[in-house]
């Protein structure tokens, strides 16, 4: 098999997008222990595993994984959301960008 993505294709029938979303999240919970202990004694569901996987890193796991115990799979996805967002927002240039791609558009 070309990739862990292709073989849950095959074998457990998922769709490749559904696949590599599910390999993206096993390889960041290999980071991540307070979240991978979570998951495993059932406290956080896989929804909110996958959004927090996006944005969560050792150093702010803990923050993360009080949110996801607090927060429903669709408050957290926002707030991931928002928290990507920001972060682009950050990232040197992106602001410049932001404001060079702006446009005003107006129809009579």
């Amino acid at each position: 098999m070309p990739s862990c993505a292709h073989w849950l294709v095959w074998r457990c029938g998922f769709d490749m997008v559904t696949a590599r979303e599910k390999v993206r999240v096993a390889r960041k919970l290999a980071d991540l222990p307070l979240i991978r202990k979570k998951v495993r004694i059932g406290e956080l569901s896989y929804s909110k595993v996958r959004a927090i996987t996006r944005v969560a890193e050792p150093d702010t796991e803990q923050d993360w994984v009080e949110a996801g115990l607090e927060h429903t799979a669709a408050q957290l996805e926002r707030q991931v959301r928002a928290c990507r967002q920001s972060c682009r927002l950050n990232e040197p240039g992106a602001a410049l960008d932001a404001w060079k791609h702006r446009y005003f558009e107006c129809r009579t």
